[in-house]
Protein backbone atom coordinates (compact mmCIF):
# COMPACT_ATOMS: atom_id res chain seq x y z
CA UNK A 1 0.00 0.00 0.00
CA UNK A 2 1.08 3.79 -0.69
CA UNK A 3 2.38 5.29 2.37
CA UNK A 4 -0.90 7.98 2.07
CA UNK A 5 -2.91 4.74 3.02
CA UNK A 6 -0.64 3.16 5.74
CA UNK A 7 -0.62 7.04 7.08
CA UNK A 8 -2.76 7.46 10.19
CA UNK A 9 -6.04 9.79 9.98
CA UNK A 10 -6.21 9.75 13.54
CA UNK A 11 -3.01 11.29 15.69
CA UNK A 12 -1.38 7.42 15.54
CA UNK A 13 -0.41 5.69 18.42
CA UNK A 14 3.59 4.81 18.85
CA UNK A 15 4.18 1.33 18.87
CA UNK A 16 6.88 0.30 21.56
CA UNK A 17 9.97 -1.73 20.62
CA UNK A 18 12.25 -4.10 22.89
CA UNK A 19 14.99 -2.14 24.84
CA UNK A 20 16.43 -4.53 27.12
CA UNK A 21 19.48 -4.82 24.76
CA UNK A 22 19.97 -1.18 24.63
CA UNK A 23 22.54 -0.87 27.75
CA UNK A 24 24.83 -3.56 25.89
CA UNK A 25 24.45 -2.56 22.39
CA UNK A 26 25.62 1.22 23.44
CA UNK A 27 28.17 0.07 25.20
CA UNK A 28 29.75 -2.10 22.40
CA UNK A 29 29.83 1.70 20.38
CA UNK A 30 33.08 2.54 22.35
CA UNK A 31 34.99 0.96 19.10
CA UNK A 32 32.90 2.34 16.66
CA UNK A 33 32.67 6.00 17.65
CA UNK A 34 35.65 8.06 17.45
CA UNK A 35 36.35 11.78 19.85
CA UNK A 36 33.61 14.52 19.50
CA UNK A 37 31.34 11.92 17.25
CA UNK A 38 28.35 13.20 15.42
CA UNK A 39 25.37 10.74 15.76
CA UNK A 40 22.31 10.92 13.80
CA UNK A 41 19.47 9.47 14.69
CA UNK A 42 16.25 8.78 11.91
CA UNK A 43 12.88 8.75 13.66
CA UNK A 44 11.99 8.85 17.43
CA UNK A 45 12.49 5.51 18.10
CA UNK A 46 16.10 6.20 17.89
CA UNK A 47 15.41 9.08 21.42
CA UNK A 48 16.37 5.94 23.72
CA UNK A 49 19.55 4.78 21.88
CA UNK A 50 20.46 8.53 21.40
CA UNK A 51 19.93 9.36 25.19
CA UNK A 52 22.10 6.20 26.31
CA UNK A 53 25.11 7.93 24.04
CA UNK A 54 24.56 11.23 25.29
CA UNK A 55 25.13 9.35 29.07
CA UNK A 56 27.85 7.16 28.27
CA UNK A 57 29.60 9.16 25.70
CA UNK A 58 29.78 13.06 26.80
CA UNK A 59 32.00 13.80 23.49
CA UNK A 60 29.33 12.92 21.45
CA UNK A 61 26.88 15.35 20.01
CA UNK A 62 23.68 13.19 19.70
CA UNK A 63 20.94 14.37 17.00
CA UNK A 64 17.39 13.70 16.05
CA UNK A 65 16.25 14.76 12.50
CA UNK A 66 13.03 16.58 13.31
CA UNK A 67 10.19 16.24 11.39
CA UNK A 68 9.45 19.53 9.82
CA UNK A 69 13.06 21.14 9.82
CA UNK A 70 15.09 18.60 8.62
CA UNK A 71 12.28 16.34 6.49
CA UNK A 72 9.80 18.45 5.79
CA UNK A 73 6.67 16.91 7.27
CA UNK A 74 3.99 18.81 8.70
CA UNK A 75 1.20 16.22 9.13
CA UNK A 76 0.70 15.66 13.31
CA UNK A 77 -0.45 11.60 12.27
CA UNK A 78 2.19 11.11 10.18
CA UNK A 79 4.51 7.89 11.24
CA UNK A 80 7.64 5.88 9.86
CA UNK A 81 5.43 5.10 6.53
CA UNK A 82 5.61 9.38 5.96
CA UNK A 83 9.49 9.06 7.31
CA UNK A 84 11.16 6.27 5.15
CA UNK A 85 9.17 8.06 2.20
CA UNK A 86 11.52 11.14 2.59
CA UNK A 87 14.54 9.52 3.25
CA UNK A 88 16.48 9.95 -0.24
CA UNK A 89 19.58 10.71 -1.95
CA UNK A 90 18.20 14.66 -2.14
CA UNK A 91 17.09 15.00 1.40
CA UNK A 92 19.92 13.16 2.65
CA UNK A 93 22.36 15.76 0.60
CA UNK A 94 20.35 18.88 2.21
CA UNK A 95 20.89 17.41 5.56
CA UNK A 96 24.30 17.36 4.90
CA UNK A 97 25.10 21.05 4.06
CA UNK A 98 22.75 21.64 7.18
CA UNK A 99 24.39 19.17 9.71
CA UNK A 100 27.56 17.55 8.52
CA UNK A 101 28.95 14.13 7.86
CA UNK A 102 27.40 11.63 10.55
CA UNK A 103 30.23 9.65 12.22
CA UNK A 104 27.09 7.19 13.18
CA UNK A 105 23.68 7.09 11.75
CA UNK A 106 20.78 5.15 14.09
CA UNK A 107 18.13 3.77 12.39
CA UNK A 108 16.51 1.55 14.59
CA UNK A 109 12.70 -0.75 12.91
CA UNK A 110 12.34 1.68 9.81
CA UNK A 111 14.44 -0.01 7.42
CA UNK A 112 11.84 -2.74 7.73
CA UNK A 113 9.01 -0.10 6.84
CA UNK A 114 10.82 1.21 3.85
CA UNK A 115 8.60 0.55 0.52
CA UNK A 116 12.48 1.08 -1.84
CA UNK A 117 15.12 -0.28 0.57
CA UNK A 118 17.65 -0.49 -1.18
CA UNK A 119 16.99 3.24 -2.28
CA UNK A 120 16.49 4.09 1.31
CA UNK A 121 19.97 2.36 2.21
CA UNK A 122 22.08 4.65 -0.39
CA UNK A 123 20.20 7.60 1.44
CA UNK A 124 21.35 6.58 4.82
CA UNK A 125 25.30 5.47 3.45
CA UNK A 126 25.31 8.96 1.80
CA UNK A 127 24.78 10.59 5.63
CA UNK A 128 27.93 8.77 6.39
CA UNK A 129 31.44 10.69 6.93
CA UNK A 130 33.83 8.69 5.20
CA UNK A 131 34.69 6.52 8.42
CA UNK A 132 31.63 6.45 9.51
CA UNK A 133 29.42 3.80 10.52
CA UNK A 134 25.77 2.77 9.57
CA UNK A 135 23.65 1.35 12.72
CA UNK A 136 20.41 -0.51 11.63
CA UNK A 137 17.85 -2.63 14.19
CA UNK A 138 14.87 -4.89 12.36
CA UNK A 139 12.30 -7.64 13.77
CA UNK A 140 14.48 -10.90 13.01
CA UNK A 141 11.46 -13.18 11.43
CA UNK A 142 12.77 -16.58 11.76
CA UNK A 143 10.66 -17.45 14.85
CA UNK A 144 7.19 -16.40 13.55
CA UNK A 145 8.06 -17.76 9.96
CA UNK A 146 9.09 -21.17 11.53
CA UNK A 147 6.00 -21.67 13.48
CA UNK A 148 3.05 -19.94 10.99
CA UNK A 149 2.72 -17.08 13.33
CA UNK A 150 0.55 -15.24 10.99
CA UNK A 151 -0.54 -12.20 13.28
CA UNK A 152 2.72 -11.03 12.85
CA UNK A 153 2.52 -10.35 9.51
CA UNK A 154 1.67 -6.10 9.56
CA UNK A 155 0.77 -4.14 6.45
CA UNK A 156 2.98 -1.34 8.01
CA UNK A 157 5.95 -3.73 7.60
CA UNK A 158 7.25 -4.13 3.95
CA UNK A 159 10.13 -6.26 4.76
CA UNK A 160 10.50 -9.16 6.69
CA UNK A 161 14.37 -10.15 7.18
CA UNK A 162 16.05 -13.15 9.01
CA UNK A 163 19.83 -12.81 9.76
CA UNK A 164 20.84 -14.41 6.80
CA UNK A 165 18.77 -11.94 3.97
CA UNK A 166 20.14 -8.93 5.87
CA UNK A 167 23.86 -9.97 5.86
CA UNK A 168 23.26 -10.30 1.66
CA UNK A 169 21.29 -6.93 1.27
CA UNK A 170 23.42 -4.69 3.48
CA UNK A 171 26.65 -6.04 1.44
CA UNK A 172 25.05 -5.75 -1.91
CA UNK A 173 24.17 -1.98 -1.67
CA UNK A 174 28.20 -0.36 -0.64
CA UNK A 175 28.09 -1.62 2.93
CA UNK A 176 30.50 -3.60 4.67
CA UNK A 177 29.30 -5.43 7.81
CA UNK A 178 31.73 -5.11 10.94
CA UNK A 179 29.46 -6.52 13.57
CA UNK A 180 25.97 -8.13 13.68
CA UNK A 181 23.97 -8.95 16.73
CA UNK A 182 20.73 -10.73 17.51
CA UNK A 183 18.88 -10.06 20.79
CA UNK A 184 16.78 -12.79 21.79
CA UNK A 185 12.90 -11.83 22.63
CA UNK A 186 10.08 -14.61 22.88
CA UNK A 187 8.17 -13.46 19.41
CA UNK A 188 10.89 -11.74 17.61
CA UNK A 189 14.70 -11.33 18.00
CA UNK A 190 16.10 -7.61 17.47
CA UNK A 191 18.98 -7.82 14.71
CA UNK A 192 21.22 -5.28 14.85
CA UNK A 193 23.89 -4.56 11.95
CA UNK A 194 26.80 -2.65 12.43
CA UNK A 195 27.96 -1.55 9.29
CA UNK A 196 30.23 1.14 6.92
CA UNK A 197 30.59 2.40 3.37
CA UNK A 198 32.77 0.40 1.27
CA UNK A 199 32.68 1.89 -1.97
CA UNK A 200 30.00 1.10 -5.29
CA UNK A 201 27.79 -1.17 -4.84
CA UNK A 202 28.15 -4.85 -5.43
CA UNK A 203 25.32 -4.04 -7.51
CA UNK A 204 24.46 -7.67 -9.79
CA UNK A 205 26.70 -9.92 -7.11
CA UNK A 206 24.34 -13.44 -6.43
CA UNK A 207 22.84 -14.82 -3.57
CA UNK A 208 24.18 -17.95 -2.39
CA UNK A 209 21.85 -20.35 -3.67
CA UNK A 210 21.63 -22.48 -0.25
CA UNK A 211 20.94 -19.20 1.26
CA UNK A 212 17.84 -18.49 -1.18
CA UNK A 213 16.40 -21.92 -1.08
CA UNK A 214 16.41 -21.81 2.71
CA UNK A 215 15.11 -18.74 2.55
CA UNK A 216 12.06 -19.52 0.89
CA UNK A 217 11.34 -22.44 2.16
CA UNK A 218 11.04 -21.21 5.25
CA UNK A 219 8.61 -18.45 3.73
CA UNK A 220 6.81 -21.26 1.34
CA UNK A 221 6.00 -23.42 5.07
CA UNK A 222 4.92 -20.50 6.82
CA UNK A 223 2.30 -19.59 3.59
CA UNK A 224 1.52 -23.76 3.52
CA UNK A 225 0.81 -23.73 7.10
CA UNK A 226 -2.09 -21.05 6.91
CA UNK A 227 -5.11 -22.66 6.02
CA UNK A 228 -4.41 -25.43 8.29
CA UNK A 229 -4.04 -23.18 11.35
CA UNK A 230 -7.17 -21.02 10.30
CA UNK A 231 -9.27 -24.23 10.03
CA UNK A 232 -7.69 -25.08 13.76
CA UNK A 233 -8.57 -21.86 15.51
CA UNK A 234 -11.99 -21.87 13.88
CA UNK A 235 -12.90 -25.37 15.05
CA UNK A 236 -11.67 -24.36 18.51
CA UNK A 237 -13.27 -21.14 19.21
CA UNK A 238 -16.72 -21.86 17.49
CA UNK A 239 -16.98 -25.30 19.41
CA UNK A 240 -16.14 -23.30 22.66
CA UNK A 241 -18.82 -20.21 21.54
CA UNK A 242 -21.18 -22.53 20.64
CA UNK A 243 -20.99 -24.28 24.22
CA UNK A 244 -21.91 -21.08 25.92
CA UNK A 245 -17.72 -19.80 26.55
CA UNK A 246 -17.55 -15.93 26.75
CA UNK A 247 -14.57 -14.93 24.60
CA UNK A 248 -12.40 -11.77 25.13
CA UNK A 249 -9.35 -10.63 23.39
CA UNK A 250 -6.82 -8.81 25.36
CA UNK A 251 -5.06 -5.53 23.35
CA UNK A 252 -6.41 -4.12 20.12
CA UNK A 253 -3.39 -4.10 18.42
CA UNK A 254 -1.91 -4.98 14.82
CA UNK A 255 -1.73 -8.81 15.80
CA UNK A 256 -5.35 -8.90 17.38
CA UNK A 257 -6.90 -7.27 14.39
CA UNK A 258 -4.65 -9.76 12.05
CA UNK A 259 -5.51 -12.55 14.38
CA UNK A 260 -9.32 -12.60 14.23
CA UNK A 261 -9.45 -10.91 10.28
CA UNK A 262 -7.49 -13.29 9.31
CA UNK A 263 -8.76 -16.45 10.71
CA UNK A 264 -12.41 -15.48 10.51
CA UNK A 265 -12.92 -15.13 14.02
CA UNK A 266 -15.14 -11.79 14.50
CA UNK A 267 -18.07 -14.70 14.80
CA UNK A 268 -16.92 -15.92 17.99
CA UNK A 269 -15.15 -13.41 19.90
CA UNK A 270 -17.77 -11.43 22.23
CA UNK A 271 -15.69 -8.30 22.67
CA UNK A 272 -11.90 -6.66 23.07
CA UNK A 273 -10.30 -5.48 25.63
CA UNK A 274 -7.87 -2.42 25.62
CA UNK A 275 -7.18 0.43 28.44
CA UNK A 276 -5.92 2.87 26.01
CA UNK A 277 -8.13 6.51 26.10
CA UNK A 278 -7.26 6.51 22.38
CA UNK A 279 -9.20 2.97 21.88
CA UNK A 280 -12.59 3.76 24.24
CA UNK A 281 -15.64 3.25 22.51
CA UNK A 282 -14.21 2.20 19.20
CA UNK A 283 -14.52 -0.81 16.96
CA UNK A 284 -12.24 -3.14 15.44
CA UNK A 285 -11.25 -3.12 11.85
CA UNK A 286 -12.95 -6.05 9.73
CA UNK A 287 -15.14 -7.28 12.27
CA UNK A 288 -16.23 -4.23 14.18
CA UNK A 289 -15.71 -6.05 17.56
CA UNK A 290 -16.48 -3.11 20.49
CA UNK A 291 -13.75 -2.45 22.21
CA UNK A 292 -13.94 -2.12 25.84
CA UNK A 293 -11.74 -1.45 28.90
CA UNK A 294 -10.49 -4.24 31.58
CA UNK A 295 -13.42 -3.93 33.85
CA UNK A 296 -15.11 -6.32 31.57
CA UNK A 297 -12.65 -9.38 31.96
CA UNK A 298 -14.17 -10.39 34.93
CA UNK A 299 -17.12 -11.59 32.29
CA UNK A 300 -14.86 -13.66 30.48
CA UNK A 301 -14.51 -17.43 30.26
CA UNK A 302 -11.35 -17.35 28.34
CA UNK A 303 -9.55 -14.57 27.90
CA UNK A 304 -6.90 -14.46 24.03
CA UNK A 305 -3.89 -12.41 24.88
CA UNK A 306 -3.09 -10.50 22.02
CA UNK A 307 0.02 -8.69 23.65
CA UNK A 308 3.87 -9.69 23.02
CA UNK A 309 4.36 -12.88 24.91
CA UNK A 310 7.43 -10.79 26.82
CA UNK A 311 4.49 -8.78 28.62
CA UNK A 312 1.91 -11.69 29.50
CA UNK A 313 3.03 -11.99 32.67
CA UNK A 314 2.80 -8.23 33.45
CA UNK A 315 -0.60 -8.25 32.03
CA UNK A 316 -1.26 -10.98 34.30
CA UNK A 317 -0.05 -9.18 37.27
CA UNK A 318 -1.81 -6.17 36.46
CA UNK A 319 -5.31 -7.51 36.00
CA UNK A 320 -5.49 -10.92 38.44
CA UNK A 321 -8.18 -9.14 40.42
CA UNK A 322 -10.63 -8.70 37.04
CA UNK A 323 -9.45 -12.66 36.12
CA UNK A 324 -12.27 -14.80 37.02
CA UNK A 325 -11.36 -17.90 39.26
CA UNK A 326 -13.01 -20.02 36.19
CA UNK A 327 -10.78 -18.40 33.68
CA UNK A 328 -8.25 -19.25 31.49
CA UNK A 329 -5.88 -16.71 29.44
CA UNK A 330 -3.75 -18.26 26.27
CA UNK A 331 -1.40 -16.72 23.80
CA UNK A 332 -2.61 -16.00 20.11
CA UNK A 333 1.13 -16.88 19.36
CA UNK A 334 2.77 -20.16 19.20
CA UNK A 335 5.88 -19.29 20.27
CA UNK A 336 4.35 -18.56 23.95
CA UNK A 337 4.13 -21.12 26.32
CA UNK A 338 0.71 -20.34 27.07
CA UNK A 339 -0.51 -20.34 22.93
CA UNK A 340 -4.15 -21.24 22.31
CA UNK A 341 -3.05 -24.52 19.82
Amino acid sequence: MPPSLVRAHRLAIPSNEPEAHLDDLVQRLEHHLPENAKVFGITYKDDSTLERIRQRYGRCQPLRLDMADDLAITDPAAGLETIQEAIDAPRAATLIRKHGEADLVVARHLLEHAHHPARFLRALRTLLAPEGRLLLEVPESTKFLSVGDHPCIWEEHVCYFTRATIEVMIEQNGLRIEQILCYPYPLEDSLVVIARACGRAHGKRPTPSPILRRERERCSGFAESFRARKERCQKLLHSLHAAGTRVALFGAGHAAVRFVNLYDLGGCIDHVIDDHPAKEGLCMPGSHLPIVDSSHLARADLVLLAVNPEGEDRVRAAHAAHLPGRGRCASIFSCSPTALL
